[in-house]
């Protein structure tokens, strides 16, 4: 069994899912034809039934690497894959598209969806058991502590809910607090208590919208990205922000949308992505960027993760740091300390909606607008 390959400026990738997809409505007897079809022996399949209808949207992994989260629209749904098994463990339909979502627990047990109703949808292991959507500081009665990243306990008869004020655009989970926050397009940051069970107070941003936001995982420092540029980070413990600073601007693009916040596993780097194909790292402590890398394309970055490999590990002086920084066109990996160019990823058909970099190895999975899930 073959792997196809790419060279892209000289680093090879081999594409883990290469081959076609067999149509649904195929018949029993093309099926067993397919047996002497060269390309269709060659197929490689990473796990059972790795894609969706029509596109995948959303691709998560939870913190134990034991299970992969999914999503996709036309219909919209949820798919989970055990990696133990190699095979899918459930799917579920869901009411409206997801626009995103966060893994609340260590497995696949809890986990909140942002929906594209205005609605923030809690999934257990048996299912979706409650719809936030009560704007300002109603209580909606989840039950139990969510402190850490444990969330609370609920039966499937508490589904119900209001609307929330504002279409929301991101959302992230901070565990120290207990707090899910969602961005969207409005100067507010709504606050969601998982351990009080109702909303708090939503935090004030100077943006009119904020399209993406992140939580650093080692201070718990909140970042929003506004649409007019600007890059505030608040301390979720105070009211105001603890800073702000005209990103867009400082990248040497003035007026263009932040659509992309990462911080780096160190907490003290930022960074960030703009609506014209810019991504900017900050240091904390400066009002200007280390470094700005152009995609070339013009389209908005729509994701930034953060590599390290080598010897040095998570922390260590001798890692290889790089970013993973993708449009709707390519995804390009990248040196975080010379923006030196290290390979590119471009799909062959269809825009790229997410990608989930594997910790600790070179595996990339990409969700778009195809129905399978391209790993390389």
């Amino acid at each position: 069994m073959a792997m196809k390959v790419s060279a892209s400026d000289g680093v090879k990738v081999y594409h883990v899912t290469s081959g076609k997809a067999l149509p649904a409505w195929l018949s029993e007897a093309k099926k067993r034809a397919l047996r002497r079809d060269e390309e269709y022996r060659r197929r490689l399949e990473l796990l059972q039934s790795f894609g969706f209808p029509s596109a995948c949207q959303r691709l998560k992994a939870t913190p134990d690497g034991q299970y992969i989260f999914a999503t996709g629209y036309h219909p919209p749904m949820l798919k989970v894959y055990d990696l133990a098994n190699l095979a899918m463990k459930f799917d579920r339909h869901m009411d409206s598209e997801v626009v995103d979502f966060t893994i609340l627990s260590e497995d696949y047990s809890k986990a909140a969806f942002l929906c594209a109703d205005r609605t923030v949808s809690f999934h257990a292991r048996f299912g979706g058991y409650y719809k936030a959507r009560a704007p300002a500081h109603r209580a909606f009665a989840l039950n139990g502590s969510t402190r850490g990243t444990r969330a609370g306990s609920g039966t499937a008869q508490q589904l119900k809910g209001v609307r929330t004020p504002r279409q929301g655009r991101d959302l992230a989970y901070a565990p120290h607090l207990a707090e899910l926050v969602v961005a969207g397009s409005a100067s507010e940051l709504w606050r969601i208590s998982l351990e009080e069970g109702r909303f708090m107070t939503p935090l004030a941003c100077r943006a009119p919208g904020v399209n993406a936001c992140g939580v650093s995982p080692v201070h718990g420092l909140f970042a929003a990205g506004g649409e007019d540029g600007t890059l505030e980070c608040f301390d979720l413990r105070a009211r105001a922000a603890a800073g702000r600073l005209d990103a867009a601007a400082a990248a040497g693009a003035p007026g263009e949308a932040l659509t992309a916040v990462r911080f780096d596993g160190a907490g003290m780097q930022a960074a960030v992505g703009t609506s014209n194909g810019l991504v900017a790292i900050f240091d904390l402590r400066s009002s200007r960027p280390l470094l700005v890398k152009d995609h070339m394309y013009g389209d908005p970055i729509r994701d930034i993760k953060w590599h390290v490999s080598g010897a040095g590990g998570a922390g260590g002086a001798l890692a290889a740091r790089r970013v993973v920084s993708s449009d709707c066109h390519a995804v390009k990996i990248w040196d975080a300390s010379t923006g030196e160019g290290y390979t590119s990823i471009e799909p062959p058909d269809g825009d790229i909606n997410d990608v989930l970099l594997w910790p600790d190895s070179g595996l990339i999975m990409i969700g778009g607008d195809t129905p399978r899930v391209r790993a390389g």
